[in-house]
């Protein structure tokens, strides 16, 4: 999984951006924009990875094997 400083917008302005994927043009949805674009309402849709605000705390980075089911001892 990602982290933010991974993301290329985390180190690049739009133009380079746009430069560097070989686009004519970039551009960003504002959050409103996006949820309008999914015929959505914002108390509908979870925004919680676009802005960050999320309703319970969140680990935000796991160790590789977090996740993994611990050994079943017969």
């Amino acid at each position: 999984m990602a982290r933010r400083d991974d993301l290329i917008a985390s180190r690049k302005d739009i133009d380079s951006i746009r430069k560097y994927i070989g686009a004519d043009s970039l551009g960003y949805l504002s959050l409103d924009g996006m949820v309008t674009a999914t015929g959505g309402t914002v108390g509908e849709l979870c925004t919680a990875c676009f802005t960050g605000d999320y309703l319970v705390p969140v680990q935000l980075e796991l160790a590789k094997d977090s996740l993994e089911a611990e050994p079943v001892k017969a």
